[in-house]
């Protein structure tokens, strides 16, 4: 007893590797802009004033502090850049912590929560394994973890 085999044309092959090739392109880089939504939203979020800090009572006087010493005056350090958010990131900023939150709230979500948050802020990956006690590879696999939890969250 023979048995038939359907053979499918190689140029059929051929178009549905490409196509899913394409989709999964398609996928990495709405998880690369979900990961920059979240970054920009954590840093926009960071960046906005304190408005209740200036009321609490004691903070300090509204003069300059005093200078003791010329090398006190110049600091060695160059100064920080501080994140400018744009008005993009501010309409941006709530439904993209909306995705973070939720994914905090999911089921060993915290985690991957903890991770993602640090590396907005740019710690450095074996900073974040030292927190967690685990390797620099085990760190990453988190975050990824993490982006797409929070990328499958959005298409939902």
């Amino acid at each position: 007893m023979s048995e038939h085999w359907d053979i499918v044309p190689a140029d059929q092959v051929r178009q549905y590797r490409r196509a899913s090739a394409d989709r999964a392109a398609a996928e990495q880089s709405a998880k690369a802009n979900i990961a920059e939504r979240i970054r920009r939203a954590i840093l926009t979020l960071a960046a906005q004033p304190d408005r209740e800090l200036a009321m609490v009572a004691g903070r300090g006087s509204g003069w300059p502090e005093i200078v003791q010493a010329a090398r006190d005056a110049y600091a060695a350090a160059p100064a920080r850049i501080r994140f400018e958010a744009s008005a993009h990131d501010v309409d941006d900023m709530l439904p993209a912590l909306a995705l973070l939150t939720r994914l905090k709230n999911m089921r060993g979500g915290k985690r991957e929560y903890l991770v993602i948050t640090l590396r907005a802020y740019g710690v450095s990956w074996w900073r974040i394994a030292q927190r967690f006690r685990c390797s620099e590879k085990t760190a990453r696999r988190c975050y990824n973890n993490g982006i797409s939890r929070a990328y499958e969250l959005s298409q939902k």
